[in-house]
């Protein structure tokens, strides 16, 4: 497929006209979709018996354009629009689809390609042709694919010393009648390396997730987490998680779309780590989430989306000298709504409002930001959100677990948050942003960089009070016509915020990290090189002088000292100084080298099946306080490596 593009090359009204065409022959009927990425809003025409259509006016902003016509590969090309009486012409060349011969990355590659509101009008299509009895072959005549992996090697970890490490994964992708199916199981274990005998470190972990695509377009997703470590010879605690999760989602008429989820967590000893322990923070918990949405579009250049969230946590608490608290209920309702609105051709208004109700304290969030075309290319966005809490009277924190770069970190904990990103695009598959993030936290938080069970230790602790401003640049561009490279960095360092430690001291935080990765694919070899540096600190100093904050908990169910149903204040003492000096400083210095190669074996002889090889290094170095394992500079290290086959 090939697709071409030209700006006032033939006499043209106000608008976009082109034509579409396969090897030089006029295709009449097909389908041509312009989806703008800003506002989400979709115009559809059809070509004449030439080939050629006609969008008599698009306004200012990026568009992926998407032409189809059963039987064919569609294509999808980007197209900038600097003026809405720009006139712009299209070449977009289609391939015909040879049965048995999927388009290149197969159906669910194609899926991620094209937007769901034009998938589900080109599966229509192709259902009724198919129904119809017209010999026009789906996407894709595959019944199913599927991929299987298996690895091994050795891995040492900053807790639980050296272990062999085997691994394997099922990816099962496919069609079943009318449905689209995609199942994924996967699992590793941790074995007794002989340099610890065999008390070493024992590590499971597994998953199992299920996607299934109803004929509505409707999609219901499963998936079940468990993980658990032991090293009996370290003498250290069990560390247990499981997560478990359901989701559901349907459009509902044209544009507007509903989606549900529910997730159940339950860990021990997962989030808690390193000699100095946050007051706030569980020794184990469970907690159940419930979140629903629904997005509709309110007119032409308007979009809003509203939805709740509601999460019940049940935590375990130590806080010495007084022992356990105990399992403290603490439920959270969040409702929300956000939107963007179109005020301009190349001005996009996005706004919202968050309100958070946690045990009788009310927090509201708003939000607001605004997305300007500065020219064909070039792109700049800002936001800012500012939380506004009710007057509280108790200092008892929530906690927030959360993986970095996942989601919108200023809707997690942030206290403020603003952001500023520069983007420019080159083509659909190249294109450079660089933009900056200042945020404070309210909440206490454990931000993990690697969704590894085994390096849950490479995390930083988050506490009321931090200020945290970043950068960030990521880069995407081709250094040759089969040389595709993407380069991401992210740099923070701040802190501020006051912990109160299960050691009845208080302490002043400061956090800094940077992560950087290079990720380049030689298509022309099938080869892949993927290198990454981590790079994470954190101290504690006690504040000499200062006065321990008060634990007042509200928990209704909670009985304590001889009182129910009421509020209790739990005082603290104030710690040795000399235990508060031998806790601080450094509570983090990490940094990790990663470099992982794959090889696809096609290139190198013709074989019935794809087969692949992967290779993983890494290499870190660094330790926490009190750890007998590894000194700060010892490195320690992983290699693993396997085989892959697709069929």
């Amino acid at each position: 497929m090939a697709a071409t593009t030209a700006a006032g090359s033939q006499a043209l009204t106000a608008g976009v006209e082109g034509k579409v065409s396969s090897r030089s022959a006029p295709l009449g009927a097909a389908s041509v979709y312009a989806y703008q990425l800003a506002d989400l809003t979709l115009e559809k025409v059809v070509t004449d018996t030439e080939g050629e259509f006609s969008f008599a006016s698009l306004p200012v902003g990026l568009y992926k354009i998407i032409a189809f016509k059963p039987g064919f590969v569609p294509t999808v090309v980007m197209l900038s629009r600097m003026a809405a009486d720009a006139r712009q012409y299209l070449d977009l060349e289609l391939s015909p689809h040879v049965k048995g011969v999927t388009a290149e990355g197969g159906f669910w590659e194609l899926r991620e390609k094209i937007p769901s509101d034009v998938l589900r009008d080109i599966e229509v299509a192709i259902a009724a042709n198919e129904f119809g009895g017209t010999a026009y072959p789906s996407l894709d005549e595959t019944t199913f694919s599927a991929q299987m992996q298996a690895s091994t090697g050795v891995h040492e970890s900053l807790d639980y010393g050296s272990a062999n490490m085997a691994g394997g994964q099922l990816d099962i992708e496919g069609r079943f009648r009318d449905y689209l199916v995609g199942l994924t199981g996967n699992f590793s274990q941790l074995e007794p390396n002989a340099t610890f005998g065999q008390d070493g470190a024992i590590g499971r972990t597994q998953q199992v997730a299920l996607d299934l695509i109803n004929p509505d377009h409707s999609r219901v997703s499963v998936s079940s987490l468990s993980n658990s470590m032991t090293g009996t010879d370290q003498g250290l605690d069990p560390v247990e998680f499981q997560h478990h999760m359901v989701s559901w989602s349907r459009p509902v008429g044209h544009q507007a779309h509903s989606a549900f989820s529910a997730q159940y967590t339950e860990e021990n000893n997962f989030y808690n780590e390193g000699p100095i322990q946050a007051l706030g923070l569980p020794e184990s918990s469970r907690t159940l989430r419930v979140e629903g949405s629904y997005t509709t579009p309110v007119s032409e250049r308007a979009t809003i989306q509203a939805g709740f969230r509601y999460r019940d946590l049940q935590s375990e608490y130590i806080a010495a000298p007084l022992g356990s608290f105990g399992l403290l209920p603490q439920e959270t309702v969040e409702l929300f709504s956000r939107g963007g609105l179109q005020v301009k051709p190349a001005v996009v208004v996005e706004y919202g409002l968050y309100s958070t109700l946690r045990d009788g304290t009310l927090s509201l969030v708003p939000q607001g930001g605004v997305v300007v075309n500065l020219s064909e290319n070039w792109r700049a966005a800002t936001s800012a959100s500012h939380r506004i809490d009710q007057e509280e009277d108790y200092s008892f924190n929530d906690f927030t677990p959360a993986f970095f770069n996942e989601g919108d970190a200023c809707e997690t904990g942030a206290e403020y948050c603003y952001k500023v990103m520069f983007s420019r695009l080159w083509g659909e598959d190249e294109q450079m942003s660089l933009g900056a993030v200042h945020r404070k936290y309210a909440d206490t938080m454990r931000m993990y960089f690697d969704r590894d069970f085994y390096d849950r230790l490479e995390s930083l602790f988050f506490v009321p009070g931090d200020s945290l401003p970043e950068l960030q640049f990521e880069v995407t561009r081709r250094l040759a016509p089969e040389v595709l490279t993407r380069f991401e960095s992210n740099v923070a360092t701040g802190g501020g915020g006051v912990l109160v430690g299960g050691d009845q001291t208080s302490y002043e935080n400061s956090v800094s990290y940077m992560v950087t990765s290079l990720d380049t694919r030689f298509e022309g070899t099938a080869t892949g090189v993927f290198v990454a540096f981590h790079h994470l600190e954190q101290a504690l100093d006690p504040l000499a002088g200062q006065p321990v904050l008060p634990l007042v908990q509200r928990a209704p169910s909670f009985s304590f000292g001889g009182y129910e149903g009421h509020p209790v204040a739990v005082t603290l003492g104030s710690a040795p100084a000399a235990q508060a000096a031998a806790n601080a400083g450094k509570q983090l210095e990490l940094q990790r080298l990663q470099l992982m190669l794959s090889q696809d074996l096609r290139i190198l002889h013709r074989l019935a099946a794809d087969w692949a090889v992967h290779l993983n290094m890494e290499v870190s170095r660094g330790a926490v306080p009190d750890n007998a394992l590894y000194d700060a500079d010892d490195l320690r290290k992983r290699l693993t490596g396997g085989i892959a086959v697709k069929f």
